[in-house]
């Protein structure tokens, strides 16, 4: 798709890069010009440089304003063709060409007032906080609507040159066709060192999925590991990729706006014996790391650290008791279990891990008690309950469609979810406000008083995300099917007018040849004597 049609929208190269990690979602509603979304070349991170030096290369192609005109010529025909056609009376065609308007209208993001009311007062509007999910349905309908008038125009010399003009805007996808030529000019590609796959298999596979592990040395943004002889920049975070708990690496410069990454900045103070004339202060880290309960600390000596070297962090660690693990080759893992702090906690808990955004908690209740949830704060954490049985007797799938419906359903002690520590998420459990509101198939009631129940801790955003999946998935099959199924009617109406032009040609031909015999002139035979 992406070397075929022109205007479809390319996202950062660098998927999972600090950039993105970082990025509020707010962000990502941010619009630009109309004349930027119909080239597609609204996306900041194509532009991005770091000194001067461009991130990728071949941005400079699409600063071009020509370029950027080859870009458009699929809507330049679309609007054409509709000039041309506006005498025809088809619903469906004008029908979709509105749409198309509002699709473009709407990916103005936070420019557009109009989106930024929905997306205020309209709760299920925010599965869409990303614009770029219109852009398949746009491209879709683009397209289609071009190929339906196309079949209803006889001129061949127009259809020609409709076919050229979507050829020619193929020269907008340059980059991508020349793709090696472009991608990695004057750039390499570094294999991962195999003691990086060693430690994260390791980790992956001995280290508990919900605890946390910090990063150091600091950096300031960018990972520049010293790989095989060559300096490897990493625009991402490496423990992302290669780590399925949760990883940071301390770093000064683009920390995000959650409270624990700006945190990080207030780490560094002055000296005169790092590159950038400051380092880490170490009782203030030793906080941080118990604020934050980080359980484990990754120290990589295969980086080009702009501030400490390696031999303060080892200090620092045996100072705090840290423990090593396990180490491979340059890499080595610590532990200290008097950091270690559970990643959900209330009296009397045991909870299984579903994915991410789900966990199934079951807890005893007596009278009312807290529950902390170790995750950055955010509104979406919500508490639901359900009717009770063991969870620990149950299986239960990674993605459950049921998990949508979640956001027609009350929250439990929705009012006492606070932020914690700076931090964390808080709730107050209270089993009167349980018995007073649920029947008895929702909880069980024991001998001394207190009661069993069954709770799901939920990231509700993710049913946004599952919704907007279903809707873009949906309405994009229902295109697709709506297209078969015209192509077949229109295949079927072309044969059906076929064979009834062929069948009244034979039945004239016919009747001729009877005209013809009937009044042939008469005449008369007489016998030959």
């Amino acid at each position: 798709m992406f070397t075929i049609l022109p205007t479809i929208y390319f996202s950062l190269i660098y998927s999972k890069s600090s950039v993105i990690a970082l990025t509020s979602e707010d962000f990502y509603t941010t619009g630009s010009s109309i004349l930027k979304i119909l080239s597609q070349t609204n996306n900041w991170g194509l532009f991005d440089s770091w000194n001067n030096n461009l991130y990728f290369p071949f941005s400079t192609f699409y600063k071009n304003p020509y370029i950027s005109f080859f870009g458009l010529l699929p809507f330049i025909v679309w609007i054409f063709l509709l000039i041309i056609y506006i005498k025809e009376k088809n619903n469906l065609i004008f029908s979709f060409s509105i749409i198309i308007l509002i699709l473009i209208f709407f990916m103005l993001g936070n420019n557009n007032p109009v989106y930024n009311f929905f997306y205020e007062r309209i709760i299920l509007f925010k599965a869409f906080r990303n614009t770029a999910k219109f852009l398949p349905i746009l491209i879709f309908l683009l397209f289609y609507v071009i190929f339906r008038i196309l079949i209803k125009i006889d001129s061949k010399k127009i259809k020609v040159i409709i076919f050229l003009l979507l050829c020619t805007s193929l020269i907008y996808n340059a980059p991508y066709i020349t793709y090696s030529k472009n991608f990695y000019s004057k750039r390499k590609i570094f294999k991962i060192p195999n003691y990086w796959i060693k430690m994260s298999n390791y980790i992956n596979t001995k280290t508990n999925s919900n605890l946390t592990i910090l990063i150091l040395p600091a950096i300031y943004s960018t990972e520049n590991y010293y790989w095989n002889n060559n300096y490897s920049f990493i625009s991402g975070h490496i423990g992302d990729e290669l780590l399925n708990i949760r990883s940071y690496r301390l770093s000064e410069g683009f920390t995000g706006d959650d409270k624990l990454r700006l945190e990080m900045k207030n780490l560094f103070v002055p000296s005169d014996f790092s590159l950038r004339k400051k380092d880490i202060d170490y009782k203030l880290l030793s906080n941080f790391v118990k604020k934050y309960s980080f359980d484990y600390v990754l120290v990589t000596k295969d980086i080009s650290s702009e501030y400490q070297n390696i031999e303060g962090i080892k200090k620092w660690l045996v100072d705090n008791n840290y423990n090593k693990v396990t180490t491979f080759d340059k890499l080595d893992l610590y532990y200290n279990p008097q950091f270690f702090s559970k990643y959900i906690d209330s009296k009397n808990l045991i909870y299984k891990k579903i994915d991410n955004f789900k966990y199934l908690l079951s807890v005893n209740i007596q009278n009312k008690q807290e529950l902390t949830l170790l995750e950055p704060y955010h509104e979406g954490w919500s508490i639901y309950i359900n009717k009770f049985h063991d969870i620990a007797n149950h299986n239960y799938p990674i993605f459950n469609i049921t998990d949508i419906f979640l956001l027609f359903k009350n929250r439990l002690f929705d009012s006492t979810h606070k932020i914690f520590n700076d931090y964390s998420n808080y709730w107050v459990l209270d089993p009167d406000y349980i018995r007073k509101n649920y029947p008895k198939s929702y909880y069980r009631e024991n001998p001394d008083g207190s009661m069993d129940v069954e709770l799901t801790l939920y990231f509700r955003p993710q049913s946004y995300f599952y919704l907007g999946l279903i809707i873009s998935g949906t309405t994009l099959l229902g295109c697709i099917g709506y297209l078969v199924f015209d192509i077949i009617r229109i295949r079927r109406k072309h044969h059906t007018q076929h064979h009834t032009t062929k069948h009244h040609t034979s039945h004239t031909r016919c009747v001729m040849f009877a005209n013809l015999e009937f009044n042939l002139p008469q005449t008369n035979y007489q016998d030959t004597p």
